[in-house]
């Protein structure tokens, strides 16, 4: 496996890594402390894919903590549950959205202890994908950047909060392409109870 820390491969031998290395599921390895230890074809696939793949190569390599791809409470919420998957010894799993400019897309993330604790199989597959059928919007950055001057966008599903009405969320295009410097990430009422409901 070409992007293997070879103190990882052990703990893979149950497995098919062939079989990694050929599907379309991004696949990746973390040690107890989240950082990865392993990235599939997959990986550098999707980034491409979604323009990404040199920030991915340069930023995302083995020995980043995967954690810090997310902000707050995100962040919290997946390092809780991994961690439940590694002490439990069971797996894990927890759908979500990835949205881009144009396609709606959807995804399973099943994460897999390895020898009960000594690591994480994280599997993303692809479940739904499709145009996006809801109203979009203009970039005009007055009606989207606050008090504080953020323009806050959700975390999961990237719609952006309206500064003149705090409970509409729209979806525009233009900024889950490229979000403006002045982005903060938030989670909106749907996706809030997505995650934190129970």
């Amino acid at each position: 496996m070409e992007n293997c820390d070879p103190r990882f491969e052990p703990l893979l031998e149950k497995f098919d890594t062939d079989a990694f290395e050929l599907c379309d599921s991004t696949t990746y390895g973390l040690w107890p402390d989240f950082t990865l230890a392993y990235l599939n074809r997959a990986w550098f696939k999707f980034a491409a894919a979604n323009g990404a793949e040199h920030e991915i190569r340069k930023r995302w390599g083995l020995g980043t903590n995967a954690l810090l791809a997310m902000d707050e409470p995100l962040r919290g919420y997946y390092k809780t549950a991994l961690t439940g998957c590694l002490e439990d010894g069971k797996p894990w799993g927890q759908d979500y959205v990835c949205p881009s400019a144009t396609i709606q897309r959807k995804f399973y993330m099943r994460a897999y202890p390895l020898q009960h604790d000594r690591g994480l199989l994280v599997v993303h597959s692809r479940v739904l994908e499709r145009t996006h059928n809801s109203p979009t919007a203009p970039a005009i950055e007055e009606f989207y950047t606050n008090d504080q001057g953020f323009i806050v966008q959700c975390m999961h599903c990237r719609l952006v909060q309206r500064c003149d009405h705090n409970d509409q969320w729209d979806m525009v295009p233009t900024w889950v392409a490229q979000r403006p410097e002045n982005t903060t990430g938030g989670l909106c009422p749907p996706c809030f109870a997505h995650y934190f409901g129970k």
